[in-house]
């Protein structure tokens, strides 16, 4: 592998361009690979308080969801 775009190894698209030919599955193996560890730089995350006190539902009251709904458009028909 020399010299390729690092962005065809972006993991959205790499199927793609392996599907076109652009890279070759043992290249983007071997990227995957030659990747470094960043463990070190993980934090853990305590997500007790959130289980506990989960986030309420967002509740629309009956004027927004009029004013969001095909009846309050005003439209002007005569051209």
């Amino acid at each position: 592998m020399k010299n390729k775009d690092t962005k065809l190894f972006d993991k959205r698209i790499y199927q793609r361009s392996i599907n076109l030919g652009l890279i070759k599955k043992e290249d983007f193996q071997k990227f995957v690979s030659d990747l470094p560890d960043s463990t070190e730089n993980a934090q853990a995350v305590d997500l007790t308080l959130l289980l506990e006190n989960p986030i309420p539902e967002i509740q629309e009251t009956p004027e927004k969801h009029k004013e969001n709904s095909s009846e309050s458009v005003e439209t002007n028909d005569s051209y």
